[in-house]
């Protein structure tokens, strides 16, 4: 019951991500499809991480877009990759 109520929010929060993201202009169609295959690269973790990682991708494709430095969105990746290793199991079922 817990894991199906954390897909559920995971996956709402990224249609709600994805859906700001595409009507308000700020991503164009390719950045979201990349951050979609972003998550799905990270299926072995299970719904939730495909799900928080293609926020993750949103975010990171963001990043990229208002500095246009490549370094961003890798230190926004860095970052995500530490803080979930010292806030919750790496790289356990969620």
């Amino acid at each position: 019951m817990a894991l199906a109520r954390r897909t559920g929010i995971g996956l709402s929060l990224l249609v709600l991500f994805i859906s700001i993201a595409s009507v308000t202009g700020l991503m164009s169609p390719g950045a979201i499809a990349a951050s979609l295959l972003f998550g799905l690269a990270h299926f072995a973790g299970g719904p939730v991480l495909v799900g928080f990682a293609s926020i993750l991708g949103l975010a990171c494709g963001l990043g990229y877009y208002v500095t246009r430095r490549l370094w961003v969105p890798v230190a926004m990746h860095f970052g995500f990759n530490l803080t979930h290793l010292f806030l919750f199991t790496y790289p356990g079922p969620l």
